[in-house]
């Protein structure tokens, strides 16, 4: 008489050796996705509002607006240029909106990195924009304005990001501090209360 082959465990010692097959393919599944696995760009970005003191009696403390950038991940990393960035919304969703920001600078006695930069691991650059006498930041939104089309109030200013652009295509974000977005805002609020020229009239 020819028996049934039986493909359910039937003991124990049965349901273990599959326990310890279905382990093993895990194992080897997660140790093949790791050796495979390629670390990521881990960059920090702000933009915040800094007072300068000097600590020699001067009363002069200049203001700057400063974009820091940190490196977290482990591998080195290229910044080639930071910027500003803003969704705008529309009815069938949202748009980007982008804008380079120019931070080299000629003056000597707050020279900021030139770009590209490299930073390893742990490594930081600070970009200090002044907000103060004729390269004042916030001259261009108080006479041009700064995304007046789409931040109308104070409240979206709060979309607005500032961002760093790496070689590999990458695009690390930012929130900026409030401090710098109600400098911000009573800039483009000068910028709007401000009569526009008056055309002179030819004979």
């Amino acid at each position: 008489m020819v028996e049934a082959v039986k493909f359910w465990p039937g003991t124990l010692v049965d349901w273990a050796q599959i326990a310890s097959a279905i382990g093993t393919c895990g194992a080897v599944i997660v140790s093949l996705w790791l050796a495979q696995r390629r670390p990521g760009v881990e960059v920090s970005v702000s933009a915040n509002m800094r007072v300068l003191v000097y600590g020699d009696g001067r009363d002069d403390m200049p203001e700057f607006l400063v974009i820091s950038v940190v490196n977290k991940g482990p591998q080195n990393v290229i910044i080639q240029s930071v910027g500003w960035r803003l969704r705008r919304r529309f009815w069938w969703g949202y748009r980007r909106l982008a804008m380079h920001q120019f931070v080299e600078t000629t003056s000597a006695q707050w020279p900021n990195p030139r770009l590209p930069l490299v930073l390893a691991h742990g490594e930081s650059a600070t970009f200090s924009l002044a907000a103060f006498g004729p390269h004042d930041w916030f001259r261009t939104p108080r006479e041009h304005g700064f995304f007046s089309d789409v931040l109308r109030t104070r409240r979206s200013l709060r979309r607005l990001r500032v961002i760093a652009h790496t070689s590999v295509g990458a695009a690390c974000v930012g929130r900026p501090d409030e401090a710098f977005l109600d400098r911000l805002w009573e800039a483009m609020q000068q910028h709007r209360n401000t009569p526009l020229p008056v055309a002179s009239k030819q004979d």
